[in-house]
C-alpha cells in the first residue's frame, strides 16, 4: 500500500515472483479482483443505484463494478493477457489505453502512450501507479532504448513527475526505474540539442531524488550503471547539466560503502582532479571537491590514489588555495581533503605543494569554519618528522592561533605544535621560548586527558628510597 497525494492505493504487480519491468515483454500484470456483485448496490462512479433496467458491469481493468454508461468502453488489455477487446470503465480508460498502446511495435502508438503518461503521472498519479502506468514507462525505456529521443523526453519527465511523491521511490526502484534511468542518462549526442538536455536533466534529478531518499537507495544507485553514466556527464561543457550530475555523485559519495563503486569507475579520479581544475562554475567546483573530501576518509590505500592522481595532474589542490573563490566552501573541502590525505604516511614529499598551500593560506583571514579545517590539516601534516622544517618556517603563523577565539581552532593549533615538539623538541622550545609558552601551556593545561595520562605515567616511574 503506497500513499499518494493523500490517497492509499494498492500498485499494480507483475505477474511472477521477478517485479522488474526492465525485464522485456515477456510479463503480464495481476489481473484486479472482481467486486463481487452483492457488495455493489450502485455504480462507483456516478452512484445511480443498480435495478433491472441499470445492470451491473465489471471493469476489467479495475474490477469494480459500474453501469453500462460507465463502462461502455472497449479495449484490448495486453498487460492482463488479453488481445480482445475488454469492457473499461470511463476512469481507467485513459490510463488503460496508454498502457494498451506502449505494447504495440509502432513508434507512433509508444510516443503517443508516452506523452499521454507525462500527463497523468501529473494529473492522475495514483491512478498511474495502481493500473501499471509506472511499470509501462520503465518498459518503454527498455524497447525504445535510443530509437526515439522524443518518447525519451516524455518517459523522463513522467519518472520525475512521479518520484516527486515520496512514498513511491523505493518502490519504483524495485520496479526497475534505475535502469530506465540509465538508459534515460545515455540519450545520444546527435540528439536535438533541447531535447537531450530535458532528458538528462529530468533523468539527473530523478536520480537526485532517488539518492536523498535514505542510504540503502544510494548503494543501489552505485551498483547500477546510472553511476558512471553520472560521473561521465560530469565532465560535460554545459554548466547546468555538470552541475546536477556532480551533485548526484557527491550524495551517493556520502555513504560509504558506495565507495567502493564509485572507485571502480574507469578513470574517475584523474575526471574528478581535473574538473576541479577546469570548472569556471564555482558550484561544480564545489560538488566535486566535495567528492574527493568523502573518498579521501577511505583507507591508506585510496589515499595513496588520491595523492597520486592528484600528483599526475600537477598538485591541482594545492592550486585550488591561489584561485581565490567566493564560494568559501571550496576552501573547506580542499583543506579537509588535504588534511585527509595527510595522514597517510608514505606520501608526504607528494604532498609537500599542498602542505605548503595551507600555511600560507593560515596567513589569511577566513571565518572560523575555513580557519579549522586548515589548522586542522596542518596538524595532520605535523605528525610527520619530514614536516616539521615547513613549520618550523611558518611557526609564527601557527603559534598566534593558540590564542584564537574558537576553542576547536585552539586545540588543532595545539595538536601542532605538540606533534612538531614530539619530533623537534629542542627546536620548538626555542620558538616556544621567544613566543608562546605561556600560551602553549594554558592549552596543555586544558587537555584533561592528556594531563591525566602524562601524570600517570610519570608517577608510574617514581622511585623510592631507603
Amino acid at each position: 500500500m503506497l500513499r499518494i497525494e493523500s490517497s492509499d492505493v494498492i500498485p499494480a504487480r507483475i505477474d511472477s515472483s521477478n517485479q522488474d519491468a526492465f525485464q522485456g515483454r515477456n510479463f503480464t500484470l495481476v489481473k484486479p479482483r472482481w467486486v463481487d456483485d452483492s457488495q455493489a448496490s450502485s455504480c462507483k462512479l456516478c452512484h445511480n443505484k443498480f435495478n433491472q433496467i441499470r445492470r451491473r458491469h465489471h471493469c476489467r481493468s479495475c474490477g469494480l463494478v459500474l453501469c453500462n454508461k460507465c463502462c461502455s468502453e472497449k479495449l484490448p488489455l495486453p498487460q492482463f493477457g488479453s488481445q480482445l477487446a475488454d469492457r473499461v470503465c470511463s476512469a481507467c480508460f485513459p490510463i488503460a489505453s496508454c498502457v494498451t498502446m506502449s505494447y504495440s511495435p509502432q513508434q507512433e502508438f509508444r510516443l503517443q502512450a508516452a506523452l499521454s503518461l507525462s500527463t497523468l503521472c501529473r494529473d492522475k498519479p495514483a491512478p498511474v501507479v495502481a493500473l501499471g502506468g509506472a511499470h509501462m514507462l520503465v518498459n518503454l525505456a527498455k524497447l525504445t532504448q535510443h530509437s526515439n529521443v522524443d518518447i525519451m523526453v516524455h518517459i523522463s519527465s513522467a519518472i520525475h513527475t512521479l518520484l516527486m511523491h515520496t512514498d513511491l521511490v523505493e518502490w519504483f526502484v524495485s520496479i526497475g526505474v534505475l535502469n530506465a534511468l540509465s538508459v534515460m542518462l545515455g540519450v545520444p549526442s546527435s540528439a536535438v540539442a533541447l531535447k537531450q538536455y530535458t532528458v538528462l536533466t529530468e533523468s539527473l534529478n530523478s536520480l537526485r531524488t532517488i539518492a536523498k531518499a535514505n542510504d540503502s537507495l544510494k548503494l543501489k544507485v552505485a551498483e547500477n550503471a546510472c553511476l558512471s553514466a553520472s560521473l561521465q556527464l560530469c565532465s560535460r561543457q554545459d554548466p547546468s547539466i555538470s552541475l546536477v550530475a556532480a551533485t548526484v555523485v557527491s550524495l551517493i559519495a556520502q555513504y560509504q560503502p558506495t565507495h567502493g563503486h564509485i572507485l571502480a569507475v574507469p578513470n574517475v579520479l584523474r575526471t574528478i582532479i581535473l574538473k576541479i581544475s577546469n570548472s569556471e562554475e564555482e558550484q561544480i567546483t564545489e560538488q566535486m571537491l566535495k567528492i574527493l573530501e568523502v573518498l579521501s576518509k577511505g583507507n591508506d590505500e585510496i589515499k595513496h590514489s588520491i595523492t597520486s592522481e592528484d600528483a599526475a595532474c600537477g598538485s591541482l589542490l594545492a592550486k585550488v588555495f591561489q584561485t581565490n573563490p567566493k564560494n568559501l566552501q571550496i576552501y573547506v573541502n580542499t583543506a579537509s581533503t588535504v588534511g585527509n590525505l595527510a595522514t597517510n604516511s608514505i606520501d608526504q614529499v607528494l604532498l609537500q605543494s599542498s602542505f605548503n598551500a595551507v600555511l600560507s593560506a593560515l596567513n589569511r583571514s577566513f571565518p572560523n569554519y575555513v580557519t579549522y579545517e586548515l589548522i586542522r590539516a596542518a596538524a595532520n601534516f605535523a605528525y610527520h618528522r619530514c614536516n616539521s622544517q615547513f613549520l618550523i618556517q611558518n611557526f609564527s603563523t601557527v603559534v598566534k592561533l593558540l590564542n584564537h577565539s574558537n576553542a576547536s581552532i585552539q586545540n588543532e593549533t595545539f595538536r601542532c605544535l605538540f606533534n612538531l615538539f614530539s619530533n623537534r623538541s629542542m627546536d620548538t622550545i626555542q620558538l616556544l621560548s621567544r613566543n608562546g609558552v605561556e600560551s602553549f601551556l594554558t592549552r596543555f593545561s586544558e587537555q584533561s586527558a592528556l594531563m591525566e595520562n602524562t601524570k600517570n605515567f610519570l608517577n608510574s616511574t617514581k622511585s623510592n628510597y631507603a
